[in-house]
């Protein structure tokens, strides 16, 4: 019977008879060559061929090109020399594609070891690796870690850039890390989206929000931003409505070369603190935002890269009590925002900017306390930490971070064949590809050495990171 009336038969008997329609389906399957499995719809391989990694549903991963093309499907293995395995519903077998046009593989199903990888201690390399696991120990030369994800890693000192130990036990709020944990203003594809552990706006008016329970009085607001163009943004907080910088909150305005500084209130309308010149913003793209905020002394610090910009106090006798941190991109310039903090403040601040090349280690501790120093080593959950008055030791689980000293740090040199391993957890490690295969990515960089790493954890791998390809990606903010 010819293939095109057959097919015309079988929509004609769908509505009449779904027990007829589904074998005829079948049978159309099969003059196609597609074999049901005994499982679910997978394609079964043409030949006999024992493929090294069963394959998982073959909708559950997303193959990005560098030239903008996607493709679903579900990635079978990856190797330096022979190129990416991919197999696709449509295909009979796996198709193998080079590497030199891959971008990126997205896992749909994140997380999929099942275990909760944020608790971890986390240790940011110099080279912005993040690796999570329980600290084993430290010396001049080197970390051990005991990682969920890939064993016991040996990580050199010199390349460490901070320690968190036990950073969830200060933090009010660490993201962003999911859009549902937002407010917006808008719906549909006009609102903030997440993606990669950032958050991206594209369009006029774009305010997200979100109230932050237990807020103390004071309180340290950190962030990143950064922009295509001329920066026009806005950060509200002590908010009551988290879809609104204009209503019961103050609000920062960030504008092309402007910081500007102004409550809003119900009762008593809008009131301007001030304003101060920031030239660098008409030089630059991204920002470190600090904001030390006094809720009882209605004082605002506002920093910029680490450097006081301005400091404003309020005269208003009322109170604005909410409890809401508002972001909006407010003009048409493309905006992202990542690695938003909120922490309970100390009430101390410095204004002294030479701090970027002290060339000692600071050690935080969870009750706000800072040292400068050195550190000598960490054994048996105690760090041990000398300065110029005494030799101390810390138990671990009170140490907030360790940022190590600028001086004689090392960055791990870019290298062809890296790639990125993004996990569930924001961990992001660099490695130099040799295989990934039975749900190991295998590959070595000069911070670990060769180490291998468990693909069930993983959210998503990058090729060619260093690619300025990459750029197609990042069109839609």
């Amino acid at each position: 019977m010819n293939l095109t009336y057959f097919s015309l038969w079988v929509l004609f008997v769908w509505g009449t008879s779904p027990l007829l329609a589904q074998l005829e389906v079948q049978l159309i399957e099969e003059v196609r060559g597609i074999h049901p499995s005994s499982g679910d719809s997978d394609v079964e391989a043409p030949d006999s061929t024992d493929h090294s990694q069963p394959k998982r549903g073959l909708e559950s991963d997303q193959v990005h090109f560098l030239n903008g093309d996607r493709l679903r499907g579900s990635l079978q293995s990856v190797d330096a020399e022979t190129g990416l395995a991919w197999a696709h519903p449509d295909a009979e077998s796996d198709i193998v594609f080079a590497l030199a046009n891959i971008g990126r593989v997205d896992f749909m199903s994140e997380g999929r070891g099942g275990e909760d990888l944020h608790s971890f201690p986390r240790v940011l390399l110099t080279n912005g690796d993040e690796y999570r696991g329980r600290i084993v120990g430290m010396d001049a030369d080197k970390l051990v870690l005991d990682s969920a994800v890939a064993g016991r890693i040996h990580l050199k000192s010199a390349m460490i850039d901070s320690i968190r130990p036990f950073e969830k036990s200060s933090a009010i709020f660490e993201g962003p890390n999911s859009q549902e944990e937002w407010e917006y203003n808008r719906s549909g594809s006009d609102r903030w989206t997440f993606r990669d552990g950032a958050m991206y706006a594209g369009s006029h008016n774009q305010i997200m929000g979100r109230h932050l329970r237990d807020l103390p009085d004071l309180v340290r607001v950190e962030f990143r931003l950064e922009w295509k163009g001329n920066v026009n943004f806005q950060v509200g907080f002590w908010g009551q409505d988290p879809k609104n910088t204009n209503q019961n909150c103050y609000t920062i305005a960030i504008q092309n070369g402007y910081i500007r500084a102004y409550r809003n209130y119900s009762d008593a309308g809008r009131s301007d603190l001030g304003n101060a010149q920031l030239q660098k913003l008409t030089q630059v793209s991204e920002i470190d935002v600090t904001l030390l905020l006094n809720r009882p002394g209605k004082e605002i610090l506002f920093f910029v890269d680490n450097e006081l910009v301005s400091r404003w106090n309020d005269s208003f006798d009322g109170e604005i009590n909410g409890n809401a941190l508002i972001l909006g991109a407010m003009g048409n310039t493309p905006t992202k925002v990542s690695t938003i903090s909120v922490r309970e403040w100390d009430g101390e601040f410095k204004t002294d900017t030479g701090e970027k090349s002290q060339p000692l280690d600071q050690l935080l501790t969870i009750n706000g306390d800072s040292f400068m120093g050195t550190l000598e080593k960490i054994e048996a959950d105690t760090l041990h930490f000398k300065n110029d008055f005494a030799r101390f030791q810390v138990p671990l689980e009170r140490v907030s971070e360790i940022r190590f000293s600028r001086e004689n740090r090392q960055v791990p040199r870019l290298r062809n064949g890296d790639m990125k391993l993004v996990f569930a957890n924001k961990e992001l490690i660099t490695l130099r590809l040799k295989q990934l295969k039975n749900g190991s990515f295998s590959g070595d960089s000069e911070a670990s050495g060769e180490i291998k790493v468990d693909a069930r954890y993983l959210s998503h791998l990058q090729f060619k990171p260093y690619d300025e390809r990459h750029q197609v990606e990042e069109e839609s903010w």
